[in-house]
């Protein structure tokens, strides 16, 4: 649904697209259209909206990005947030904590060498903000390694990054990406990264082996 609900007859916009007609007008027309068609079929919510900092080089589709301006990024989600929420409609901010450099997750291992210092004014800052607003019930993770904060495990599976968020007191549901991506697969195994999740403070996961299975939802606390 990241480019609107797929069933349905209205146009499917990039977040780019979006961003490029820069009216609150347009982010909350957007949002009232997955809402409408997304309630209809059944579904109370869905993984956005995009809060990512486009930089330069990103290693995946820059069309998924409302831009590299912090302030724009947390306007557009902060809009899209509201409408979600105020129609009874889950909102999940992602990737948590941004940070895209190098190499996309989807397909290998991705080491970010942004210090936390960074993060904080930059790529968290947008979550930060809908927090202090209540807009932000659950928030995804990335896969990404932040070396100068946690050299050892990606953000999924690191208590130091996820804790980042949970100390400017974020009390909301966190989501693991999917753990069917390649930069997850080719270094854990199926018990392993269920085990790191639960010992980071993830929520919930989205399993899926072998990776042509079909996408389910495991909530972590059903298992201790």
């Amino acid at each position: 649904m990241e480019r609107g609900y797929p069933l349905c007859d209205l146009p499917k916009v990039t977040a780019l697209s979006l961003a490029a007609c820069a009216t609150d007008e347009h982010y909350k027309a957007f949002a009232k259209g997955i809402v409408k068609y997304a309630k209809a079929e059944g579904f109370n919510g869905f993984w956005g909206p995009i809060v990512d900092i486009l930089r330069e080089n990103v290693p995946v589709g820059v069309s998924r990005f409302f831009g590299d301006n912090v302030n724009n990024v947390t306007n557009a989600a902060e809009i899209m947030a509201k409408v979600f929420i105020d129609n009874g409609f889950f909102a999940t901010a992602k990737h948590y904590p941004s940070g895209w450099e190098s190499y996309d997750t989807h397909m290998t291992e991705n080491v970010c060498k942004i210090s936390k210092e960074e993060l904080l004014e930059k790529d968290i800052y947008p979550y930060i903000e809908l927090n202090k607003k209540g807009l932000l019930p659950a928030v995804m993770t990335t896969h990404s390694i932040f070396a100068n904060v946690d050299p050892e495990y990606p953000a999924t599976f690191s208590k130091k990054i996820l804790d980042i968020l949970r100390d400017k007191g974020f009390t909301g549901v966190y989501f693991a990406d999917s753990l069917a991506m390649m930069s997850v697969l080719h270094k854990y195994d199926e018990e392993t990264t269920y085990s790191l999740c639960m010992k980071a403070g993830i929520d919930i996961i989205l399993p899926d082996y072998p990776p042509r299975q079909a996408p389910v939802t495991i909530c972590l606390k059903t298992l201790t």
